[in-house]
């Protein structure tokens, strides 16, 4: 248990390093337990289409102003198995963004047996004490902290609205 979380943690801040080379938002509509529509934004990936190993999507309506902070559930499908993780699985992650020092910190991460936090929940993590961390340039943290600090509590209406904010 103690390795897959620390391979969790590992993942996450791997986001912190994962380049992204040109900027681009997509969305995907799945639905809840409850019926109701969950937008997701795409806000990067690693590696090309044909050597993805995962996608980053942000849970639009997650967004939120907390404090000082604007807190998001990010989720990663993973295409491909890396530190103990699966192929065609996915980890939600609870990410708070400072804003104005370009910090992350990740405050709980789900893992989950299928794409879109579908499946079996096969690991949970909540540090005790989550730090922030600087979020280096051009990478899909710096992405997700445009895309978050942007956004509106409760988020877009549409993806229009979106790309129309971030010109």
């Amino acid at each position: 248990m103690k390795k897959v979380i620390i391979a969790l943690l590992a993942f996450a801040s791997c986001l912190a390093a994962a380049t992204t080379t040109e900027y681009e938002v997509a969305q995907h509509v799945i639905f809840g337990a409850d019926g109701k529509e969950i937008l997701w934004l795409r806000s990067g990936q690693s590696g090309d289409n044909e050597d993805k190993r995962f996608e980053v999507w942000i849970g639009n309506q997650s967004i939120r102003t907390e404090g000082d902070f604007k807190k998001a559930w990010i989720l990663l499908n993973h295409y491909k198995p890396s530190a103990n993780l699966v192929a065609n699985s996915s980890v939600r992650l609870m990410q708070y963004f400072d804003c104005k020092k370009n910090t992350v910190k990740t405050t709980q991460s789900v893992a989950y047996s299928e794409f879109w936090a579908k499946g079996q929940v096969t690991n949970v993590d909540t540090p005790s004490n989550p730090q922030f961390i600087h979020i280096p340039p051009k990478t899909i943290n710096e992405t997700n902290l445009l895309i978050v600090c942007i956004t509106p509590d409760g988020g877009w209406k549409d993806l229009k609205s979106i790309i129309k904010a971030m010109k």
